[in-house]
């Protein structure tokens, strides 16, 4: 027997207060307010119990069937300790659990416990929407100089991907009967330029328990190694190219788990199947495949999954899905260029182009300039303020970060809006803006360029930078997209560019060339 997604999850209903009950889910699990939940933790639910083996997901028909793991959970007694074995198996089969333990007793080894931050840029697919994960540096800089409202805003936007599924399953697993986790605090201490900062965040330990787990997901001594469930959706969950990206990742996985491959011959194996990559994409992916939680050897460069792997099913790609997306294309060849830049920044391409992930794509542009080259910088943000700031010994930069699937063309809009900006920090009057985000910068700072950071640009954009320049004091800047920022960067980090350098190049009237 099956139930469809629908008859679980149910609809959604606006305005939320109002909504009523109409999926299974719904209605027998209660509320805080209401006694039943709404449609997205009746979706959360499901995931939850697919992600552990409980039930098991048609894809053609959208349905749902309960596996023998999820009856025998059914009929186990409440607490009973053939439950908890059954949770044991279950969240052991789960592939980032198994992660989340290993970077614990990691962290374990020098004392220390982690926050969901240094969880999540450990957790998942390299430079990919979907596994993202914010500078823990540039959160707490953030937060420190932060009004109260503010802080409440950043406590609630800044958070990855990962960094939500760190924090996700560390709760799971410090709410079991036998707790492998616990939850702690940790001060967080940084550095910038001449000021330091000091911020408390919720940090996760492994316990006794969680040691002897650890164990049992390695096989090791009297345990034996349990199955880890891997599914098709895991492999890229917001990617553009998720199915092109699911269906390589799943090669590789069903190669290195048959027998060692060495790099070259992974990738003449793909090559058979139809995918052409780099040996950066390869080893990208391999190290996303060990991120996710699976056991990856690697021994006289030779590759070898030692998991025993279950549930993953490959589909034929349609004529369609074996194209890779422009997007991708440009991805994959920035990769195989960086040298020094962490291949992490790679999803600022994706994040150029899509609407949704704006806000992170003002954050993470920010911290590569900031984390990365050594400026001085802040990200700002919200209402009547440009969406951050950097600057150096003698010079500033406005910038502003626009997600376009088309292109930017810097419309007179967003030309003006800039002037604004430009125009509040040359006279420095609360006046103009209670914010006073201009005191960011040194007072005795008297050099000033704007940039806009976006996926590409197009149309008149040029004629755009020239009526903006003429209209704020002859004011220079200029457009950059993401690619070229990050080959940029990577020259800053090299030592081939200096910052000098890259005052110069921003402040062209035009597209920043490489």
């Amino acid at each position: 027997m099956s139930l469809q997604y629908k008859d679980l999850v149910g609809t959604a209903f606006t305005p939320r207060p109002a909504a009523k009950c109409n999926g299974i889910i719904q209605a027998v699990i209660e509320g805080q307010k209401r006694p039943f939940i709404s449609d997205w933790p009746a979706d959360n639910f499901v995931r939850w119990a697919q992600a552990l083996g409980f039930i098991k997901w048609d894809k053609a028909t959208d349905s749902f069937s309960i596996t023998d793991a999820g009856l025998a959970l059914s009929k186990s007694k409440k607490k009973s300790s053939e439950e908890y074995e059954i949770y044991e198996n279950a969240f052991l089969s789960y592939p980032p659990v198994s992660r989340i333990l290993h970077l614990l007793v990691e962290a374990s080894e020098d004392n220390d416990s982690l926050t969901k931050f240094e969880i999540g840029k450990n957790l998942g697919f390299i430079g990919e929407e979907g596994f993202t994960s914010i500078s823990q540096s540039l959160f707490v800089k953030e937060i420190s100089l932060a009004s109260k409202l503010e802080a409440r805003e950043i406590k609630q936007n800044w958070e990855g991907d990962s960094d939500k599924y760190a924090r996700m399953i560390c709760s799971w697993l410090t709410q079991l009967k036998y707790k492998w986790v616990d939850k702690t605090e940790k001060i967080i201490k940084i550095n910038s330029g001449d000021k330091n900062f000091s911020y408390k965040l919720q940090a996760y330990t492994i316990t006794k328990k969680g040691f002897e787990i650890r164990k049992k997901a390695l096989g090791i001594s009297k345990f034996k190694k349990i199955p880890k469930i891997v599914s098709f959706e895991m492999l890229s969950t917001k990617a553009q190219d998720r199915t092109y990206l699911r269906t390589r990742r799943s090669y590789i996985l069903s190669f290195i788990s048959k027998s060692p491959h060495s790099a070259l011959k992974i990738k003449e194996e793909l090559q058979k199947k139809g995918f052409n990559e780099t040996d950066s994409t390869i080893q990208d992916d391999i190290r996303g495949l060990e991120n996710i939680g699976l056991t990856i050897k690697f021994s006289k460069n030779l590759y070898y999954c030692s998991d025993n792997i279950i549930g993953l099913k490959i589909p034929k790609l349609e004529v369609a899905e074996t194209k890779k997306s422009d997007i991708l294309e440009l991805t994959e060849k920035c990769r195989s260029e960086l040298v020094k830049i962490p291949h992490d920044y790679l999803v600022l391409i994706a994040m150029g182009f899509d609407k949704k992930q704006s806000i992170l794509y003002e954050i993470k542009t920010i911290e590569l300039l900031a984390e990365q080259c050594k400026f001085s910088g802040l990200h700002l943000g919200g209402a009547n303020r440009p969406d951050g700031i950097i600057y150096d010994k003698d010079y500033g930069v406005i910038i502003d970060t626009k997600s376009y699937e088309s292109g930017f063309n810097v419309p007179a809009p967003e030309r003006d809006k800039m002037k604004r900006y430009i125009d509040e920090n040359q006279m420095r009057n609360s006046k103009h803006n209670k914010t006073k985000w201009w005191e960011n910068f040194p007072k005795d700072m008297r050099e000033f360029l704007f940039l806009f950071v976006s996926g590409k640009f197009g149309g008149n954009f040029k004629d755009q930078l020239k009526i903006l320049s003429e209209r704020t004091n002859d004011t220079l800047g200029g457009v950059i997209s993401s690619y070229a920022l990050l080959k940029i960067a990577d020259k800053v980090v090299a030592g081939n560019l200096n910052r000098q350098d890259f005052k110069d190049k921003i402040s062209c009237l035009d597209e920043v060339e490489i």
